[in-house]
């Protein structure tokens, strides 16, 4: 037996795919409950199970896609960062970019968030022009004068931008070099490894973030991928990326900005393999777990992006388009001035919804779910995890119903209504606002809740068909397996989705490989 297998890392819960290579069937489709305060626990769970069962030699491949990146942007849980850029431009990362957007007429806007604060900007003597040709040679005093002034004042990440590094990195290789032998401890993002590409202000916010998340990051892929090798050693383990492929941790360490989206991104590539199965060619697929939904039109292949934002903070790296929201089966009700509202909080997984009686008190979709009978009273994944509707009905009863005057049963059905509208408002944006009638499209809904609630958003966007995957709570995990990766040579490529490599030119063709 040769098992490929597919780990995602979710919210609430980390879903687990096998794949009997020889067989060419599914042996293992499992879900455990997700512990934010130590996730490489339970990854050491999870391949303490599958080494138990199958055997250390059984696995080839390891597939790996979370959102610990993710969070820890969102979660403010990262670094204390400094940035050494060129003389004259210690201001680009604060002025930032004039235009705000959606916001063009909300003079209260809030401004993009800094990672880090003005007195951590440093300023070193050098310049290229924009051919990459060196007008002012690096200073290499001016370099070390800063390492030393920012480890003094505590970072733990330093971020090198300099001016059109991305037409030539000889300066910021020379600066790393300097950093790394006078603090070797540091960790050290360079712009023309996180984003080669022109616009200062973006690919400065980028790297900054990369050394923003970079410690924290880094560490759970070695921990990670270390976990993995001691129970497989004969396995090679990936981690997905947001552009829908795949690298090795050791990779990833430098550039953990390119795995922001790689939890959802992983859903998109199985709903665009279960379409081809099925010979679907529109597509919008919906992935609804316990804290997020991810949502992504496929007009065909899927769409990609250069640019995001996470908490207010814009990143330039490549992405499959994906819009997120804060709505999932944990997403938590709440009244604000009489008006019911659900989500972006999250119960997450500990203490999670009412109804997983785990000392969670707040009434959330998942007991709305329970206590409308949509979802069995007494518990979910086949038995394995008990649940209490007792509990859920008296979490919706005391915080939502009493208050508003109504019965739980109302309360439930108003908590669903809410959280099915604002997914709906979402799915339109990135239809009917981008010009795509969702009527010509089919939706496949997955992850814990979202076939659950998939009839409620048919229903008001016209779309005339729905598709689900026989196991719709781990089709992300899935996912990872049918993914067709290429790499290219070309630094600033990303990797070729199936059915791409048809489209390219020869040149272009000649450039890429397979990778896996």
């Amino acid at each position: 037996m040769t098992l490929r297998i597919g780990i995602d890392v979710g919210g609430t819960f980390t879903d687990v795919t096998a794949l009997d290579e020889d067989a060419g069937r599914l042996v293992a489709i499992r879900k455990y409950l997700s512990d934010p305060t130590r996730p490489a626990g339970i990854m050491a769970e999870i391949t303490r199970d599958l080494a138990t069962e199958f055997g250390a030699d059984s696995v080839s491949l390891i597939l790996h896609g979370s959102t610990a990146a993710l969070n820890t942007l969102l979660e403010g849980k990262g670094a204390r960062v400094g940035l050494i850029t060129t003389r004259g431009f210690r201001d680009v990362y604060e002025i930032g970019r004039q235009w705000r957007g959606d916001d063009v007429f909300n003079i209260f806007a809030p401004a993009p968030k800094m990672l880090l604060t003005r007195d951590r900007i440093l300023e070193v003597r050098e310049r290229l022009d924009f051919a990459g040709n060196v007008l002012e040679p690096l200073d290499p005093d001016d370099v070390a004068a800063a390492t030393r002034k920012l480890k003094a004042d505590g970072v733990a990440a330093i971020a090198v931008c300099f001016l059109f590094a991305y037409a030539n990195p000889t300066h910021e290789q020379a600066a790393a070099k300097i950093i790394r032998d006078i603090a070797p401890e540091l960790y050290v993002s360079l712009s023309h490894e996180v984003n080669p590409e022109w616009r200062e202000y973006e690919r400065t916010a980028s790297t900054v973030a990369n050394a923003y998340i970079g410690p924290p990051v880094s560490h759970y892929l070695r921990e990670l991928e270390d976990l993995s090798l001691q129970r497989f050693p004969r396995a090679r383990v990936l981690m997905m990326k947001s552009d829908g492929g795949a690298a090795s941790a050791r990779m990833l360490t430098r550039t953990p900005i390119a795995t922001v989206m790689s939890g959802p991104v992983a859903g998109v590539i199985g709903g665009r393999h279960l379409g081809d199965l099925k010979g679907i060619d529109s597509l919008i697929t919906f992935d609804t777990g316990g804290t997020s939904s991810d949502m992504a039109v496929l007009p065909g292949q899927p769409l990609f992006k250069s640019e995001v934002t996470v908490a207010r903070h814009p990143l330039r790296t490549h992405t499959v388009d994906i819009e997120t929201i804060g709505a999932g089966g944990g997403s938590i009700a709440t009244l604000d001035l009489g008006v019911l509202k659900v989500g972006p909080h999250s119960a997450g997984s500990n203490p999670g919804p009412a109804c997983y009686d785990r000392d969670g008190s707040e009434p959330t979709l998942t007991d709305a779910l329970v206590v409308l009978g949509h979802l069995n009273p007494d518990a979910l994944l086949e038995g394995a995890m008990p649940i209490s509707s007792i509990k859920a009905q008296q979490a919706i009863a005391s915080h939502v119903a009493a208050p508003l005057g109504l019965t739980p049963v109302e309360a439930a059905w108003g908590i669903l209504t809410v959280l099915a509208t604002n997914v709906t408002m979402a799915m339109r944006t990135i239809t009917v606002e981008r010009g795509y009638d969702p009527r010509e499209f089919t939706l496949i809904p997955f992850g814990g809740m979202g076939p659950t609630i998939a009839g409620r958003i048919v229903g008001e966007l016209g779309i005339g068909s729905i598709l689900i995957p026989r196991d719709p709570g781990t089709f992300s995990a899935f996912g990872m397996l049918v993914t067709d990766f290429a790499q290219c040579r070309d630094a600033l490529s990303r990797p070729v989705l199936r059915g791409e490599r048809a489209g390219r030119s020869a040149a272009q063709r000649g450039r890429c490989r397979r990778a896996g």
